[in-house]
């Protein structure tokens, strides 16, 4: 599939699936129901049965989301179709940010059933979120930093690019010219 193709239909994807979250029925304490201490206070209860239900949804849709972050990625990069050697390092990439999403997805699923301590301080979806998929895509960042030249601007394009515009300076002096 071509990319500009694979990106609408992901958007189209993320699209559906938003409505299709939209649509669940909502869960009894989804708005609260009254502190037993505090009556303008309003709490949430249980967490298990507020989100159990949207993590499929949530799942899919995060990972729709990196996906489309990929294509995109892949989309700047591409020339006449041809990704010169980024399809392997953007899918290992890609790869581990999916592995660490649905790592999260877990965890979180886990601590609403019971909620334990995690790791460094920090319940374990929360510790998961903070020291693996934030720093994660850095690995894009890298990657396009070290790659760039050789899939974003290469030689060829240096030398196409310079022609452009002595191509142009040379219009404008013949345009100055007749003046």
């Amino acid at each position: 599939m071509k990319l500009d193709r694979l990106v609408f239909v992901l958007t189209l994807a993320m699209g559906a699936l938003l409505v299709a979250a939209f649509l669940l029925p909502e869960a009894d304490t989804v708005t609260g129901q009254a502190h037993p201490t505090f009556q303008a206070m309003r709490q949430g209860g249980d967490g298990a049965s507020r989100h159990l239900a949207l993590m499929p949804l949530a799942w899919l849709f995060g990972s729709l989301q990196i996906a489309l972050f990929a294509a995109l990625i892949a989309f700047g990069a591409r020339q006449r179709d041809d990704l010169r050697g980024l399809t392997r390092p953007l899918l290992i990439v890609t790869g581990l940010y999916l592995v660490a999403w649905s790592l999260l997805l877990v965890a979180y699923r886990s601590f609403l059933h019971q909620p334990a301590a995690g790791w460094l301080w920090f319940p374990a979806p929360t510790a998961i979120m903070l020291y693996v998929l934030w720093p994660l895509p850095a690995l894009y960042v890298v990657l396009y930093a070290r790659g760039f030249k050789h899939w974003v601007m290469t030689e060829s394009d240096i030398r196409e690019f310079r022609r452009l515009i002595e191509r142009v300076r040379g219009n404008r002096s013949r345009s100055e010219n007749r003046d």
